[in-house]
């Protein structure tokens, strides 16, 4: 957003959110393999106090110059991503060691909730203090959470669980395959990444042929367009809200099948109707199956995942899960040009279905005894 303030133009904008999202994937495995190295409580206030320290230089910048350099803005944008890549790896493994088993679904809930109302609320808040107090500005007010999440960490009283890595130092490559290979060998973590492949592959395609029925099929007017995409975070939060209550009620098999069912009903209705209530409901009712289904499956793979190999293996999935992304977006884009918005609907739904048989597996595996946890990560193998 202050890149947009700066520069008024949308190619610069794009450039900014390519140049934040390369270090992110650059540095995305090495920072899992030194969250299984270093104290991940420590990683993730260092890389709060860089980013502090990035977003410093841009008042300091305006007051010896009178302005902020645009190509500050992208350097700042770049290191913030490759610390967001550093604090990430680390709180995905760190989150395990401090909370119990039986409390990670709540944790995790809990997490997912406050993330998707950041969602809504950011944007918002973004736009109007770009507007009252100008682009770099706003930067500071963002440096003010990161303090505060210094000052969350640091007030934990948990002690982080020491863990079992051994104190013989490896190549950092190494560790990193160690780390594919170990989510590789894990028939049911690997089964999980699928699954997180295939969702990750029609979320974004779903969300390309809505916005594009919304503005070039029904014609509706931006802001109208906004409140409509922006039921899906909404849908995010009540499901983070209420997947207590939900699990309460279910055994997780149940509940992974419950969201998969009910995740075919969103790309039906937006495939079979122009009315905007009933479009957003259902995008809505599609953000709160991702946030249910999300929840439980990061619950299960920090419940499954031996702790000494957490952060590498956790950054293993998300980068290859993340892979399908880019792909979702191509593909949504050219299908809904040559065949329209609802033949990508019917993409969904199929993969939903493909997802529910396949869930088949996962629910196999699950009923096999979990591996030793103190056994190394075995060197990779070709499927069987």
């Amino acid at each position: 957003m202050a890149a947009a303030a700066k520069t008024g133009s949308a190619a610069s904008t794009g450039l900014a959110f390519a140049i934040g999202f390369i270090p992110y994937l650059l540095l995305s495995l090495p920072a899992g393999a030194w969250a299984d190295r270093l104290s991940r409580s420590k990683m993730m206030i260092w890389a709060d106090i860089g980013r502090v320290a990035l977003m410093s230089t841009l008042p300091v910048a305006f007051f010896i110059s009178g302005e902020t350099p645009v190509l500050l803005l992208f350097a700042v944008q770049a290191g913030l991503s490759a610390f967001a890549a550093l604090f990430d790896a680390a709180y995905g493994a760190y989150l395990p060691l401090i909370v119990d088993k039986d409390k990670l679904g709540s944790a995790n809930s809990a997490m997912q909730s406050g993330t998707s109302l950041s969602q809504i609320l950011g944007p918002v808040l973004g736009g109007a203090f770009v507007s009252w107090f100008g682009g770099s500005e706003v930067l500071m007010l963002t440096a003010a959470t990161y303090l505060i999440s210094i000052v969350s960490i640091m007030k934990v009283r948990r002690s982080e669980r020491q863990q079992t890595r051994t104190a013989q130092k490896r190549r950092l490559l190494t560790e990193i395959g160690e780390g594919f290979a170990y989510v590789w060998n894990h028939k049911l973590i690997r089964t999980t990444g699928i699954f997180s492949m295939l969702a990750n592959l029609v979320i974004p395609a779903t969300y390309v042929a809505l916005l594009y029925k919304l503005q070039r099929e029904l014609h509706v007017a931006s802001d109208v367009t906004g409140y409509v995409l922006a039921s899906w975070s909404a849908g995010m939060v009540a499901g983070g809200l209420v997947y207590g209550r939900i699990k309460a009620l279910l055994s997780l098999k149940q509940l992974l099948v419950a969201v998969l069912v009910l995740w075919m009903i969103p790309p039906a209705v937006l495939a079979a109707t122009s009315h905007t209530g009933l479009i957003a409901a259902a995008y809505g009712l599609s953000g709160f199956a991702v946030s249910v289904w999300n929840i439980a499956l990061i619950t299960l793979r920090q419940t499954s995942v031996a702790p000494d190999i957490m952060g590498r293996a956790m950054t293993s999935i998300r980068l290859v899960a993340w892979c399908s992304l880019p792909v979702g977006n191509i593909v949504g884009g050219a299908v809904t040009q040559a065949q329209g918005t609802t033949a990508v609907f019917a993409i969904d739904v199929a993969v939903r279905i493909a997802m529910l048989l396949l869930s088949a597996f996962m629910f196999k595996q699950m009923n096999q005894p979990a591996a030793n946890e103190d056994e190394p990560a075995q060197p990779l193998k070709p499927a069987s």
